[in-house]
């Protein structure tokens, strides 16, 4: 995508792959679809030390994590998840925080829905993990204002003031493979909002990145 963060998120940038991965696998081949949106496939994960972990970032986790209670003080989490939920009862809300892993993996199950899983993997579960990197970025640069952090100091790179959060945000929207301005060459919610910008005839010609 051409944008250069202060922070390492290449890994992260990676998971625009297995949306891919699900987008060619779909219809055809609905297992293999299924084992890279559950287990994830190309986002390596790494311990404290740096080491990498036999498990990889899955674009479920962005939607399972929710039921631990990941989001539930985000108001975009809360409501897109009252929005999109059957018969909302706010008395059991805790029900509904995984809806988007819900619905993909009730698609993965569907032989016949095309490549709706993974259209809903990326439209729910991505740009909910997105929405979260924003409130978190947010709530740690309150943080670390209250406690009159010198950025000065800490710099940048030590995510000072939610810096990591926003270049995660970067790379989850923007995803690895992405061409700018490009509606096609790109997997993840950059490419669906050049798509969406096509579609409604907003793009600006002169500016690629729209």
């Amino acid at each position: 995508g051409g944008v250069i963060t202060r922070t390492p998120v290449s890994d992260q940038s990676r998971i625009a792959y297995d949306l891919r991965q699900m987008f060619e696998s779909l219809p055809d081949d609905g297992n293999r679809a299924k084992n890279v949106y559950m287990a994830g496939f190309y986002s390596a994960l790494y311990d404290s030390f740096g080491n990498a972990l036999p498990n990889k970032r899955s674009i479920r986790s962005f939607s399972t994590e929710a039921g631990n209670g990941k989001f539930s003080s985000e108001p975009t989490f809360l409501f897109h998840m009252a929005g999109l939920s059957n018969n909302f009862d706010p008395n059991t809300y805790d029900l509904h925080y995984t809806y988007a892993d819900d619905f993909v993996m009730s698609a993965l199950q569907d032989s016949d829905s095309g490549t709706l899983a993974a259209e809903a993997a990326r439209a729910l579960n991505l740009w909910m993990y997105c929405a979260h990197e924003l409130w978190q970025s947010l709530d740690q640069c309150t943080t670390a204002s209250r406690a009159d952090i010198n950025n000065d100091v800490l710099g940048l790179t030590d995510n000072a003031k939610g810096a990591h959060s926003i270049d995660e945000f970067i790379a989850y929207w923007i995803g690895e493979g992405q061409t700018a301005g490009s509606s096609t060459q790109g997997y993840a919610l950059y490419a669906l909002t050049q798509q969406a910008g096509q579609l409604f005839n907003t793009l600006n010609p002169t500016d690629a990145y729209s």
